[in-house]
């Protein structure tokens, strides 16, 4: 197969397709800081630097278990621009999404020659509300760039296979968009595979010489999977054992696969953290089981698909391809699935409508392409919709618990919210929630700790911090605020050794405080 070289001139359609990209997201500019933004914007440390510093440090910095120092980069140039303000990081995350339609549109056209086809399926990817948390969250934009670095490289490779495969700048362009894009974020390795597709796509032999030209791809790949592998555990992102072994876990992948492909036709009853579902006594539920089942049917025939069509069977490849590492196999974080691991799969799935609408008969087509309006305006709804999901910390875990009220952690998080808010009672009610869920889990007795305290009930805020050390010893900020609540109860004596031991586990305990401490150690 040869790929389609789109005719020349202005499309009007692709200057529509940024307009119509970037319309349901509007309501994200309004929206603030959200979850670990509090990390990446309120509290990121290279703001604060040069930029030749600033560079440096990056490329040594492990963000949330996260290594990914372009991202960090992008964000240290908002920062210069608009400030602390959320304002400006939104309007750059909507830009790079307009930016990455039309790299969509641009890479169907470039597969399928049909400019109609490739704008309808660009533009129900653009404004599919699985989209909103890539878009309307800040901490995302290691979506927005790796997606786009990772479309400039795929269509740098077209070019370069289109060109008899002669290594020249097209080859150099493809890796070194690749280097950019697993810089962004570590599933840019993923193209990796995603290339061997576009060589089966234009019927390229398997010779040496195209194993080859894999080579420096690979080599690239192996290390930031290494590193993104060691930032993860770093975190203890990646739990090193996980009930039910590998059967489970494989199980899990499926079940992932059916909620994907669901919420990817229904966007419904969307939420910002999908729990594993377990059964009553932890063991996995009828329906993960009946998932398996479901995945082979959907499997064998997307392979009765892609041996009828090449061109099916190669934006099937890449959506399984790029949500491949994040279907829990090798489980990373404490989600079973999540709207944002959507954003570059999605593009396989949109070269398969494109290729429906390409192919489709006269009047089939018509109507095919008709029916994409209605469509896009039901998408775009729901996406205006979702984004205001995402206006703050309240609003975002209150929505999360709307449909999951027994998720802990966002109790968790809401009772922290509330509590920075002014609102200790409220921010109680939900951290006694989380704790009666978890009890076992140190971090909530912490926070309900803190807004104890908040509330002026001492008694009970030094019993939650006592117990949070009880569970995690090397626990440094629950000591550091222990000696604090003992200082309000008039004892600061009691509470100087849990100063000075905050003090040797890194907690940064001002001099002042400590030396105020240490003199009510020493008149005792």
């Amino acid at each position: 197969m040869t790929v389609k070289r789109p005719q020349g001139g202005i499309d009007p359609l692709v200057l529509v397709l940024p307009l119509a990209a970037i319309g349901p997201f509007l309501p994200a500019l309004r929206n603030g800081l959200v979850w670990d933004d509090k990390v990446y914007v309120a509290g990121n440390p290279l703001f604060a630097l040069g930029w030749r510093a600033a560079i440096a440090q990056a490329f040594r910095t492990i963000t949330i278990g996260n290594w990914h120092p372009l991202t960090l980069l992008s964000l240290c140039f908002d920062h210069a621009l608009g400030g602390p303000e959320p304002l400006t990081y939104h309007l750059v995350n909507l830009l790079l999404h307009a930016a990455n339609a039309l790299l969509v549109q641009r890479t169907i056209v470039r597969v399928t020659g049909d400019r109609v086809a490739a704008f309808g399926a660009a533009l129900l990817w653009a404004v599919h509300p699985l989209r909103v948390e890539s878009v309307a969250w800040i901490s995302e934009r290691k979506d927005l760039l790796y997606a786009m670095f990772f479309l400039l490289a795929l269509l740098a490779y077209f070019r370069h296979a289109s060109a008899s495969g002669r290594i020249g700048g097209s080859y150099a362009a493809a890796l070194g968009c690749f280097v950019a894009s697993c810089l962004s974020k570590a599933m840019g390795v993923s193209l990796v595979p995603v290339l061997v597709l576009a060589d089966w796509l234009l019927g390229r032999r398997g010779s040496a010489r195209t194993l080859a030209e894999k080579v420096p791809f690979a080599i690239v790949g192996l290390v930031i999977g290494c590193v993104a592998i060691g930032a993860q555990r770093s975190a203890d992102a990646i739990p090193l054992a996980q009930s039910g072994g590998l059967p489970a876990r494989i199980a899990y992948a499926c079940y992932a696969v059916v909620f994907y492909g669901v919420k990817t036709i229904a966007p419904f009853g969307l939420s910002g953290l999908y729990r594993y579902p377990v059964g009553p006594e932890g063991g996995l539920l009828p329906s993960v089981w009946a998932s398996v089942v479901l995945t082979l049917a959907l499997a064998a025939a997307c392979v009765a698909a892609a041996r009828r069509s090449r061109l099916v069977g190669f934006g099937i490849g890449t959506a399984v391809a790029t949500i491949a590492l994040v279907l829990q196999i090798l489980p990373v974080g404490g989600v079973v699935a999540a709207d944002r691991y959507t954003y570059l799969p999605g593009v396989g799935l949109s070269i398969v409508v494109a290729a429906g609408l390409a192919r489709a008969r006269a009047y089939a087509r018509r109507v095919a392409i008709v029916a994409v309006v209605p469509v896009a305006i039901a998408f775009s709804a729901a996406t205006w919709a979702r984004c205001g999901a995402w206006r703050d910390e309240v609003v975002f875990w209150s929505s999360v618990l709307a449909r999951d009220p027994g998720a802990a952690p966002a109790h968790q998080n809401l009772g922290v919210a509330l509590d920075e808010r002014g609102d200790a009672a409220g921010a109680i009610a939900h951290l006694d929630a989380a704790v009666r869920i978890g009890p076992a889990v140190p971090e909530y007795r912490f926070d309900r700790g803190l807004a104890m305290g908040d509330a002026g009930r001492w008694d009970e805020a030094l019993a939650d911090l006592t117990e949070a050390i009880r569970l995690k010893p090397d626990f440094a900020a629950a000591y550091m605020n222990r000696g604090l609540a003992l200082e309000q109860m008039g004892r600061a004596a009691e509470g100087a050794p849990d100063v000075r031991r905050a003090a040797e586990l890194g907690f940064p305990v001002d001099p002042a405080v400590s030396a105020r401490f240490d003199s009510a150690g020493a008149a005792r």
